[in-house]
């Protein structure tokens, strides 16, 4: 009988990653605050479901646009809980945060850290996603607008389908 397999929070923040080019398995986890045998569990995940290009570390660009648009506010439900200090996420994080004027702030829980807000917490991705925005700019603004897809209302998401593009395809807009 066949093990079914299951995506991880961290497979998405990986696959977001992955748009990027990436030099070892050891660096891209450093980088994401992982082991490289999670990382390389990741790839593996993210090749079955089509989210990587077969044989390759490089993101199917079109099939996660998809999946972050479409499906990951089901695989991923957020879970949003009480005010509490942290980073800045959703509609709260750049760059979204200076075309939406919200009256709640969404942060990822962080007990210390630059640049902490107070907010509503969103339950992240994964754990360690509070770092990305020092070790990982570009990652932790793509895992940002995902949440966006996590928690925002209709016109949020339209918003944050723009700024995806341009996360996924380097600013290039993708009809």
């Amino acid at each position: 009988m066949s093990q079914v397999m299951k995506l991880h929070g961290f497979d998405v923040v990986l696959a977001i990653r992955l748009t990027k080019p990436a030099s070892t398995l050891a660096a891209l986890a450093d980088e994401l605050g992982v082991v490289a045998s999670q990382v390389h569990s990741s790839i593996r995940r993210l090749a079955i479901a089509g989210l990587v290009l077969p044989g390759t570390r490089k993101t199917n660009r079109h099939a996660l646009r998809e999946f972050i648009e479409h499906g990951v506010r089901y695989a991923f439900p957020a879970q949003v809980g009480k005010q509490a200090h942290g980073i800045p996420t959703a509609h709260s994080a750049p760059p979204l945060a200076n075309q939406i004027d919200a009256i709640d702030a969404f942060v990822w829980p962080a007990s210390e850290g630059e640049g902490r807000v107070n907010g509503l917490t969103v339950t992240p991705l994964y754990p360690n996603a509070p770092r990305l925005a020092h070790a990982s700019p570009e990652t932790y603004r793509g895992v940002a607008l995902v949440d966006v897809f996590r928690v925002g209302r209709a016109r949020e998401r339209a918003i944050a389908t723009r700024e995806l593009e341009g996360v996924l395809y380097g600013g290039a807009a993708v009809a």
